[in-house]
Order: C-alpha cells, then structure tokens, then sequence
C-alpha cells in the first residue's frame, strides 16, 4: 500500500483513490469498483445472497433461544456459537424446528443419567466412568479444569482445579 507524504493528510475519496489512516499511518488505495447494488443484484453474487440468507435465518433462531437463557448465562460467545451451530445444521437441510429445539438442549444443563443401584456395595473407580456405592455407574463429561470427589460420607463433590476459572453454564452438574 502507497503511504501518504506531506505535512498535511487526507482521508476519504477523490476521483479513484481512497485515503485513510491505519495504526497511525496515512496510505492510498484504489477505489473499489464493487457496489451494493451490484452485490444485491448482479448473478456473480448470487452465492453471496444465499448464504448472507441462511446466516440471517440461524441468526434469528440463535436469538429465540438466547432470549430464554437467564441473564447471569448470557454472553457474546454463547450466541455465536449457537448462531454458527445454526448455519451449520441449515446448511445440512435440518428442519427449523428441530434445530430450534437442538439449540435449547445444546444451552440446558448437563443432565447426567444414573443407573439403578447395584446390590454390591463396593466403591470401585473405572475408565471413562466411576461407581459410586449403592449409586451405580455414573458417567461424566467434563474438561480437565474439574476433579470428582468421593466424600467420606458417600457424597460426590465436583470442584474445579486452582488454576482454571469455569463458564457458568459448566458448572452444573444434575442428577435423576
């Protein structure tokens, strides 16, 4: 890119050149031959429309959804990821309703299933799981930032390592 040079500087357009400022430097382009009219209108572009469409449309399903979170489980990137989860699923040809009903559970909290207890009463620890005395099986999907716990009253206690701060929509952990 062309700098600008002079004891006096310019931004805007003149004619076909574009001036601006850019981290406290001056420089000069060429001006774009592209128009809005030509984006909304021009059969170059029509990839272009179609998927500023479907970003619109899992745009507004992000939204729905996010509208129904509590405040303290908003944030920016919460709704982008539901807003690319969205665009994704539209691209496959997913149905709204479903997908609308793929962001809710993709915002609820985790629920963990829990099988009926075992007659054995015996606390035994195992790969991608953990029995629990007189609980079952549980099965666990949570980041490395979280340890499980076995208390010595039987109670399980999920903690969360010094080090790592958590988002609070991980923090939860339910059981049926």
């Amino acid at each position: 890119m062309p700098k600008q040079q002079g004891p006096v500087y310019f931004t805007g357009t003149r004619g076909d050149a574009c001036f601006y400022k850019m981290d406290g430097q001056y420089y000069v382009r060429k001006k774009s031959s592209l128009s809005g009219k030509r984006v909304k209108h021009a059969p170059s572009f029509e990839l272009t429309r179609v998927y500023a469409d479907l970003l619109a449309q899992a745009s507004r399903l992000a939204a729905a959804v996010y509208r129904l979170l509590p405040k303290e489980q908003k944030n920016l990137v919460l709704y982008r990821a539901m807003t690319g989860e969205a665009l994704r699923m539209l691209k496959q040809g997913v149905n709204v309703e479903v997908i609308s009903a793929q962001l809710q559970a993709y915002c609820a909290p985790k629920v963990v299933k829990v099988k009926p207890a075992e007659r054995k009463r015996k606390a035994v620890t195992a790969p991608g799981g953990m029995r629990v005395a007189g609980m079952g099986n549980i099965h666990f999907a949570f980041p490395k930032q979280v340890r499980v716990y076995i208390t010595p009253e039987g109670k399980l206690e999920v903690r969360l390592t010094n080090r790592t701060k958590m988002k609070k929509e991980h923090e939860r952990v339910a059981m049926e």
